[in-house]
């Protein structure tokens, strides 16, 4: 008896109309967003600089960003595997990963591929130390089995983070290829993945990415977001008017 469902992202919607054998045009998708202001009342050059210092990272290595209270399902294990093929081609970088899981064990896969000294956890950190881990980065990789939409791809992309996602990351409906991102269909293909972190080791790439990742939270804020739940409502609303007076 609904007269609409809202799907966060067009995976979900796609998965609830297999499950759910109901007309396709009651289902919309309003994406979730994000507050452009806790990324841009900070100066991000002292951010990046302090941050950076902290943790022992160099001012000019390319730092990837990954962050997950589940390690396993967020897919560190294929990004590791992709970052040993990044270190193979002589790739200077690091990567930080911050959030809750076996650490113990992902350090010791690490070592085995020989990225110990690229690699810094930082363990659970509390909203705004993640901000100023995003402002700090210069990309943002996830590789999830499978996320609904994913909030951190948008903040990152809000610090101006170029995004690496698997396609089984509900937020790659705004990941645009080679613009502002990458979407990979198959993580375990690790040379595959390996190849577009490779790209994002260029600073010219990472400066272009990165404006176009900016502008794409910039059009995904929370006031977009409940301007087009409004809208919806109205729209239901008018409809409901309409059939009452015919």
């Amino acid at each position: 008896g609904c007269r609409k469902f809202v799907a966060v992202s067009q995976l979900t919607r796609d998965i609830f109309l297999r499950q759910y054998p109901i007309n396709p045009e009651k289902v919309c998708v309003i994406h979730p967003g994000v507050g452009l202001e806790d990324f841009t009342k900070k100066n991000q050059d002292v951010v990046r600089q302090t941050v950076r210092r902290n943790l022992g990272i160099e001012a000019d290595v390319p730092l990837f960003v990954f962050a997950s209270m589940n390690f396993e399902i967020k897919g560190l294990d294929d990004i590791l595997g992709a970052l040993y093929h990044v270190r193979k081609s002589n790739g200077r970088f690091k990567i930080i990963v911050a959030g809750k899981g076996n650490a113990g064990k992902y350090q010791k896969m690490a070592a085995g591929k020989g990225l110990s000294d690229s690699i810094v956890f930082t363990g659970a950190l509390e909203k705004d130390k993640l901000i100023d881990l995003y402002l700090a980065g210069d990309a943002y990789v996830m590789l999830s089995k499978f996320d609904t939409f994913g909030m951190v791809v948008l903040e990152a992309m809000a610090a101006g983070l170029p995004v690496i996602v698997s396609g089984n990351v509900g937020a790659k409906d705004l990941v645009r290829e080679d613009e502002n991102g990458f979407v990979i269909d198959n993580p375990s293909d690790h040379e595959k993945t390996a190849a577009k972190m490779a790209l994002l080791l260029d600073a010219d790439i990472r400066r272009r990415m990165s404006e176009a990742a900016l502008q794409t939270a910039s059009q995904n804020t929370w006031n977009q977001t409940v301007a087009k739940y409004l809208d919806l409502y109205h729209d239901l609303l008018d409809r409901k008017k309409a059939q009452s007076s015919a």
